[in-house]
């Protein structure tokens, strides 16, 4: 009768005065969700025994997994391990294609002498309010059920008659809501949402007596999926906010690579995708396609040196004017943008500029801005060659770090001390005295501190102000990042470099390093970008050849690039040919992958 729903409750008035018929006609049952490989949370369900009966024990079923391997699939009769692979904020939440994963597929517990598919039992049930849960159709097959579902986001009349409400949440509002946030409206969600556990509640009618998810003897050459929900070797690193055994992780968002991309903080992203994962890329879309275009991608990223090359002073740093450090922004900004309409259209590029995480990130990119100068000091009192060796090595050893720890699950702040440390203490010890006596530089050292500050500090301030931002896509955050650093370093331009202000502050600190250190703190995430779409698309010996592919393509542009153009001079002329050049590429991977417009 819809009484005492308010507030987003679903629990009726009255229920605790529900005769123990009813209630035992009326099991309660669990889901387990995992969203973007972490653990979201169980939503629990109550299903409408006393009025369908038939419909709530093949869910029942499918939750216990009591009824072990289908006759017609060959397949485990459970939503352990499936999908939900339909979407639509503010409409719908569908899953339960346990079969095929991407709602063409389904089975019951019924009708396993044919096409394991049952008939609608009754619609006394009303689509009349949010958080309902229903039977959707097998694809193609109107009438016919399985084990698909949905979750009703509001009142939808005119469902009625078509399809059987046979429950309700009645708790994991908050979860139901998350998962809705992550949908879209072609319905295909931006991250896997997926079911790791599945079961039923005790009840007083039931006593002791639980069903749970039985081990059922797998078919041959079928492998379970195995579950993501493992807890990270490495947890040790943790400082008060990492996850421990036996307690739900925290998010700590991974903004301290997306702001500071070069080199061993590069590594801090690698607890999230830093692209929609594989189930977001259309089908129509090929493994070589998804290279190619990001392929293209970083060979943009590769003409940095053009603006920019310390090597050629033999690592002294250059001065150049304001140009090279807005130029590098308006590159990023050109890139998140492409991405932005690559993977949600003009929609998607609306997100990239919202102004409240702009203004977060333009203060973030500020504090971490003085780590940067802090490398840049520690790198300008080395040799050219410790310099040149460190410089050509950190992207290697990079990906071979990610490619050997691929299949564990790190924190963005373990990633951050695991990797800087590593390569921080590397640029410690090649640092070289300017007299040749062969002594430490301290400054070295202070790098390495410096470093995992900043990193703790801006996944804190991330998790503590940015609620919202962890819930926008991808290519969004990406694109807020590159704009937040332009206005950062027009910023820093106007206040340090001696170009704008002849009478410059810090001078003794040679302010305008900051200027130098911003305009490459993008330069290693396009990395990231092909090494994580690579790793959903090729596997073992490919996949690792592949990186040492795009690695060497990628420094064999750079110093053919420096070696052709002046690296001084006219930087005008520079920042229009490369602005030019990135329209084109730009053109060029929107070709290579057309599919990728409806994604």
């Amino acid at each position: 009768d819809g009484k005492g729903w308010s507030g987003g409750s679903t629990r009726p008035d009255g229920e605790a005065n529900q005769p123990a018929n009813i209630k035992e006609k009326r099991p309660k049952v669990f889901l387990e969700v995992e969203l973007h490989k972490r653990q979201l949370g169980r939503i629990v369900l109550e299903l409408f025994g006393d009025v369908v009966p038939k419909t709530v024990e093949n869910f029942r079923c499918l939750c216990t997994g009591e009824k072990g391997i289908s006759a017609v699939s060959g397949k485990p009769l459970s939503f352990k391990g499936s999908r939900f692979h339909k979407i639509i904020p503010g409409k719908i939440i569908q899953g339960g294609d346990i079969t095929k994963g991407d709602g063409s597929g389904g089975d019951s517990i019924y009708n396993q002498d044919g096409d394991g598919t049952f008939g609608c039992e009754n619609f006394k049930v009303k689509h009349d309010r949010p958080a309902l849960v229903s039977m959707a159709h097998k694809r193609g097959q109107e009438g016919k059920n399985c084990s698909q579902f949905f979750f009703t986001s509001k009142a939808e009349p005119k469902l009625d008659g078509k399809h059987t409400v046979f429950g309700r949440v009645i708790e994991g509002l908050d979860k139901l809501s998350k998962l809705e946030s992550m949908g879209t409206k072609g319905g295909t969600p931006l991250f896997e949402a997926v079911i790791s556990d599945c079961g039923e509640l005790e009840s007083a009618c039931m006593g002791a007596r639980k069903r749970k998810m039985e081990q059922v003897p797998l078919p041959p050459g079928w492998k379970q999926k195995e579950s993501r929900s493992k807890v990270s070797p490495l947890s040790s690193l943790g400082f008060g906010f990492i996850q421990k055994p036996g307690r739900e992780k925290p998010e700590v968002f991974a903004v301290a690579t997306q702001l500071k991309g070069r080199g061993g903080p590069g590594m801090a992203s690698l607890k999230e995708p830093l692209l929609p994962n594989r189930n977001v890329v259309p089908k129509g879309a090929s493994a070589v396609q998804t290279a190619l275009a990001f392929a293209v991608f970083i060979a943009v990223r590769s003409f940095h040196p053009i603006i920019i090359d310390i090597s050629k002073t033999d690592g002294k740093l250059p001065y150049g004017k304001a140009t090279p450090c807005v130029v590098n922004s308006a590159v990023d900004i050109a890139i998140g943008n492409t991405l932005a309409l690559l993977f949600g259209g003009m929609d998607g590029l609306k997100q990239c500029w919202d102004p409240v995480p702009l203004k977060i990130f333009s203060a973030i990119a500020v504090v971490y801005a003085f780590g940067d100068f802090l490398e840049m000091q520690s790198m300008a009192v080395m040799g050219g060659a410790a310099y040149q060796i460190l410089l050509q090595s950190k992207l290697l050893v990079t990906a071979l770090i990610m490619w050997g720890l691929r299949g564990q699950r790190q924190t963005t702040l373990q990633w951050n001390v695991l990797v800087t440390i590593a390569l921080g203490m590397s640029a410690f010890v090649l640092s070289e005295d300017s007299s040749d006596e062969g002594s430490f530089q301290p400054i070295g050292l202070l790098f390495v501190v410096a470093k995992v500050f900043f990193s703790c500090l801006c996944a804190v301030l991330a998790e503590k102000h940015l609620k919202a931002f962890k819930e926008m896509p991808i290519y969004a955050q990406v694109a807020q990042l590159k704009i937040a650093w332009l206005v950062t370093s027009l910023l820093l331009t106007l206040l340090f470099d001696r170009n704008v202000r002849e009478d410059g502050f810090w001078s003794g600190w040679d302010s305008r390093t900051i200027v130098v250190a911003i305009s490459w703190v993008c330069k290693g995430w396009s990395t990231f970008y092909v090494l994580k779409t690579l790793d959903s698309v090729l596997k073992n010996i490919g996949e690792a050849a592949a990186i040492l592919v795009i690695y060497i393509f990628d420094v064999l542009v750079a110093d053919a690039v420096s070696d052709i153009l002046p690296v001084h001079g006219k930087d005008f002329h520079i920042a229009t040919c490369l602005m030019v050049l990135v329209i084109v590429l730009t053109v060029i991977s929107y070709t290579l992958a057309p599919t990728w417009k409806s994604a």
